[in-house]
């Protein structure tokens, strides 16, 4: 009995001793280094549940609708006009035993590579013999005309040029005359107007908004059959000026030099046969007025996952695009909670946490939790 009770208060005064030196070594470390002491002890909460939670309110992104300028829809269309290209009163030619009289006319086209449908029409009273009718070294009748008011000859339109000559003149058989005598001769088509189509615009930037504006991005919606070219001017300042692709939505870079505090005018100018149907114009200003979330934690113990809740109480869709050491994100929900999992980014150490929304969105919690 003696002996075991001696056993006994030997491994009592040694556990003692333990505890004793366990105090001491944290007494220690307590005083000579504190921040990581506080830190080595929250480690061993860290293991489930919320980690961190943050009071954040409303945060305002750069690309608000309030920053975004929209401008009508509209259409650029080529004006197609059916003219008289020229027009004589009469002709004549004939052909005889003794005398042949044959006719040229001659007339000008100010814009033949945009002129098509063209068809010549006349009144025959007078009908003898074989009539040939010549443009351009080019036959466009050769026969005997038995109709005084016959159908109008379509004219192919690589025929005609700029300066052009119509021949008129008749054959006969041996000893034999021949004659024609026309009326109205005309030779109507279709001007397709190319001069370049213009649609001016207005849109007014205030002195608050251009004093936190660093630029702009133009976009727009071009429907059209073909590719167009078009030149936009806004405030004398070229921001396109070539090619836009038909049937997507088109963006250009507006630098803030081209923009101006009140009223701004954008001009779209087209050059082409097509109709280019412009919709969906806006102009959205970059502002500087961003209001973003930014925080930095402590893990000593890497968790087996961290996510991200924000509390959205108001209805609608919410975007938001962050960057979690260095490692961009997105959260795009319509629901009352975000929740995104960043496990894979998550390191041990100290840990950084950026949110930017698009637009002004509510934000009243975030928690960082983890499991």
């Amino acid at each position: 009995m003696t002996f075991k009770k001696r056993k006994n208060s030997q491994a009592t005064g040694a556990t003692m001793l333990i505890l004793v030196l366990i105090g001491i070594f944290l007494l220690f470390a307590m005083v000579t280094n504190p921040e990581k002491f506080q830190n080595t002890m929250r480690g061993s909460a860290q293991t489930a549940g919320v980690m961190k939670e943050y009071t954040i309110g409303v945060l305002q992104g750069g690309t608000n609708d309030d920053n975004t300028k929209t401008i009508q829809g509209f259409t650029l269309q080529s004006l197609q006009n059916t003219k008289v290209l020229a027009r004589f009163p009469d002709v004549s030619a004939s052909n005889g035993i003794f005398r042949r009289s044959d006719n040229t006319k001659t007339f000008m086209l100010e814009d033949p590579k945009n002129t098509d449908n063209i068809f010549l029409s006349f009144t025959a009273t007078e009908k003898k013999g074989t009539l040939a009718i010549i443009l351009n070294d080019n036959a466009l009748f050769n026969g005997i005309l038995e109709e005084t008011n016959p159908a109008p000859i379509k004219i192919p339109a690589q025929y005609i040029k700029k300066d052009n000559s119509l021949k008129f003149s008749t054959e006969s058989g041996f000893l034999q005359s021949a004659a024609y005598t026309l009326k109205d001769v005309s030779l109507i088509g279709t001007v397709t107007d190319i001069t370049p189509l213009t649609k001016k615009s207005t849109f007014t930037i205030t002195q608050e908004e251009y004093e936190i504006t660093t630029g702009a991005t133009l976009k727009y919606f071009a429907r059209c059959d073909e590719e167009t070219i078009m030149e936009i001017i806004l405030n004398k300042n070229t921001v396109k000026n070539g090619t836009i692709t038909c049937e997507e939505e088109t963006t250009n870079n507006i630098p803030k030099s081209s923009l101006k505090q009140g009223a701004n005018t954008i001009t779209f100018t087209a050059q082409n046969k097509n109709t280019t149907k412009m919709n969906n114009i806006k102009i959205e200003l970059s502002s500087t007025n961003t209001n973003k979330f930014v925080t930095s934690f402590n893990i000593q113990t890497r968790p087996r996952s961290l996510k991200l809740e924000l509390e959205l109480p108001e209805q609608g869709e919410k975007i938001f695009n962050g960057v979690f050491n260095a490692k961009p994100f997105h959260i795009r929900t319509s629901e009352f909670i975000g929740i995104i999992d960043l496990t894979n980014s998550t390191t041990t150490g100290t840990n950084y946490l950026e949110i930017t929304p698009e637009g002004t969105v509510n934000v009243p919690k975030a928690r960082i939790r983890i499991s």
